[in-house]
């Protein structure tokens, strides 16, 4: 059985945040994400580019950025390799991508991200770094709002 794909609007444990998935106004996006993932599931092509991606990061061995050396533990000072092979010593396959499609397929949160005022880090996300293993995903809902009106736009010009 599938994980159920959610939808938030807001940003995860803020006030004010709520599931959206049934949200008529999201319903066409919220579909889109499911029947891409239901398809996936039965087509290697399309699950080619997760695989590329599980792999890519599974074989990075980005040494640990200088910047952070000086507010982290020298235990933690290890390469993106190092890390990474201690937590998953096998490296992904087909199956890895379909466990994740079933079972690990993040929530979306729709946040509204402020104006970016100062350089961003390489590697960084709005997100934080801090994200990249979370069952939330926060995306910028300004981006998500403008994709909608032009799905939109197009459907009922096509009518």
């Amino acid at each position: 059985m599938m994980k159920p794909f959610k939808l938030f609007l807001g940003e995860y444990g803020v006030l004010g945040t709520y599931e959206g998935t049934d949200n008529n106004e999201y319903r066409s996006a919220v579909e889109i994400v499911s029947q891409l993932r239901a398809h996936m599931l039965h087509d290697q092509v399309l699950c080619k580019p997760i695989l590329d991606i599980f792999q890519g990061v599974y074989n990075d061995d980005t040494n640990f950025p200088e910047e952070l050396k000086s507010r982290t533990p020298v235990a933690d000072q290890v390469s993106n390799k190092a890390k990474i092979r201690k937590i998953r010593p096998h490296a992904p396959t087909d199956e890895t991508v379909v466990n994740f499609l079933l079972n690990a397929f993040p929530d979306l949160y729709l946040a509204k991200f402020p104006p970016v005022l100062k350089m961003v880090v390489w590697g960084e996300t709005l997100s934080g770094r801090s994200q990249t293993s979370s069952e939330q995903v926060a995306i910028n809902a300004a981006l998500t709002d403008i994709w909608l009106k032009k799905v939109s736009l197009l459907h009922f010009f096509k009518l």
